[in-house]
């Protein structure tokens, strides 16, 4: 199975590279905007490649594991 991608030490960072080129990582953080499932954000997709992201960031709230709310 060949490998498309990797974590490589650069300089004392790591980078991501795809393809054995390095990634460039454009995020948002995407907040939950009274969502209750993932389909409710679909509509904001377009907005974040039209802003150039490539890597959306969905914080879920994990509930009733005991230890209380919390995010992840």
């Amino acid at each position: 199975m060949e490998v498309w991608s990797e974590i490589k030490e650069y300089r004392g960072r790591n980078r991501i590279h795809i393809d054995k080129r390095p990634y460039l990582t454009l995020g948002i953080q995407i907040d939950y905007l009274n969502c209750t499932k993932i389909e409710d954000f679909d509509y904001l997709f377009n907005h974040i490649v039209a802003m150039g992201c490539n890597t959306p960031i969905l914080p879920f709230k994990v509930v009733g594991d005991g230890a209380g709310e919390r995010e992840v």
